[in-house]
């Protein structure tokens, strides 16, 4: 059994819905295995950063709860994590105050360049 919780409310720290648990202190106790979110894709990115930001996991973690274990728990075992043979879904960006996804791949392919990218190619 996994313990999925919103990524919206691990990058907050609450929840939407008041005395509901808060994401942040489940993680913080070792409880969640997943960040997911069901109204902005966004979040699950940028409460992975922030979690490593803030020092509650490293990077690596923090990722992993957004990427291979969400993977691993729909039993999608070509995808979640760099290593040969998967399918090779990335994301380029830039870390900082405010994250920047500069580029992306699915399956080793560019889909996404911004303007950074473009002038490095």
């Amino acid at each position: 059994m996994h313990i999925i919780m919103g990524a919206p409310n691990a990058y907050r720290g609450v929840s939407t819905s008041e005395g509901n648990l808060s994401a942040w202190d489940a993680i913080q106790a070792g409880l969640v295995d997943i960040l997911a979110t069901d109204y902005f894709p966004a979040s699950t990115f940028q409460a992975a950063l922030l979690l490593a930001s803030r020092g509650d996991l490293p990077l690596h973690e923090s990722v992993k709860m957004v990427s291979l274990y969400p993977a691993q728990a729909v039993k999608l075992q070509d995808r979640g994590q760099i290593a040969l043979g998967l399918r090779a879904d990335l994301v380029l960006f830039n870390e900082g105050l405010h994250p920047r996804i500069h580029g992306t791949f699915r399956e080793g392919t560019p889909i996404y360049w911004d303007a950074v990218m473009y002038r490095l190619a």
